[in-house]
């Protein structure tokens, strides 16, 4: 490194070294499509809130931890294959919910479908922490934008909606 410039094998090493976690480094699957597994490019992992209320006890308000909020829906932004194998994957699944030759119906139960979201390590094969999303099913699927003068990849964006959430290595608290 000569006077403070780095070359592109310096800045990898200095990136590797550190240990930061850069937000694209996650890879999700889901088991119950023949495992369908795809890198999205965008998302938040879903939060988790407790909601209080106050219990008066002795003329003070106390406030007590009730019952739990997961989010219920995660948004993602999936980059599409050639073959749309994402995409017609997603459509089979969604119309086990609502098929147009049923009139509509479907399976209208809570469904067993977990989503597995792998976060990775710089390597991006070394998987650093597993979150499971239980009891998913896709609620709504993005349009595929078709531009002949866009050089972009094409994305489209993905709402799955979920029971709840836990964390790999903590085990599934209904299990």
């Amino acid at each position: 490194m000569a006077d403070g410039i780095y070359g592109l094998n310096e800045f990898m090493a200095q990136m590797k070294s550190t240990g930061l976690r850069l937000g694209y480094q996650f890879q999700v699957t889901v088991p119950q499509l023949d495992n369908l597994q795809f890198f999205a490019t965008s998302t938040s992992l879903p939060g988790k809130t407790l909601n209080p209320v106050d219990i008066p006890y002795f003329g003070q308000n106390f406030k007590i931890a009730t019952n739990a909020d997961y989010g219920g829906e995660w948004a993602i932004n999936v980059r599409v294959d050639n073959e749309l194998v994402i995409k017609k994957a997603l459509l089979k699944w969604m119309n086990e919910f609502s098929d147009l030759s049923k009139n509509g119906g479907g399976n209208k139960k809570i469904t067993s479908y977990n989503v597995r979201i792998d976060l990775l390590d710089n390597d991006l094969q070394t998987i650093t922490d597993t979150y499971i999303l239980a009891g998913v099913f896709p609620s709504s699927m993005g349009e595929l934008g078709l531009d002949q003068s866009a050089a972009d990849v094409v994305a489209m964006d993905i709402a799955l909606a979920f029971q709840y959430w836990y964390n790999e290595a903590d085990g599934d608290p209904l299990a």
